[in-house]
């Protein structure tokens, strides 16, 4: 299928959703549609500015998608819950307490998660 303006909506829609889910609140989130990109190695991107903490998502264009937008969506949030560890993975020097630090940063956010039973209920997930 080509991906259209209702499935920009609703990806931006689930990513709005996820976002809230796993508590990235502290995190601006923008948008794009990329009409032009021939070859894209997926149909979706996210591009993280850690220090700001913004996140900028990008839908392409393509013609061939095998997973629903809700998917697209959480996968891409994801790695935005994710980027702190992926970013410090690829410093040649980083210390241990920034490892553990930013693993904790992503425990405390699922535990949140986990344990506050009337989140999940209001979430309807």
């Amino acid at each position: 299928m080509i991906l259209t303006a209702e499935h920009f909506s609703d990806f931006q829609d689930a990513v709005w959703k996820w976002g809230k889910f796993f508590g990235l609140s502290d995190w601006e989130f923008s948008f794009g549609f990329d009409e032009q990109e021939l070859q894209p190695k997926s149909a979706a991107e996210v591009n993280i500015d850690l220090p700001g903490k913004m996140a900028r998502f990008t839908l392409f264009h393509i013609q061939s998608v095998d997973r629903p937008m809700e998917r697209l969506a959480f996968h891409e949030v994801c790695e935005v819950l994710l980027g702190r560890l992926t970013v410090l993975a690829g410093y040649r020097y980083v210390t241990e307490s920034e490892i553990i630090e930013a693993s904790h940063d992503v425990i405390r956010r699922w535990e949140h998660l986990m344990f506050d039973a009337h989140k999940l209920i209001v979430m309807d997930i």
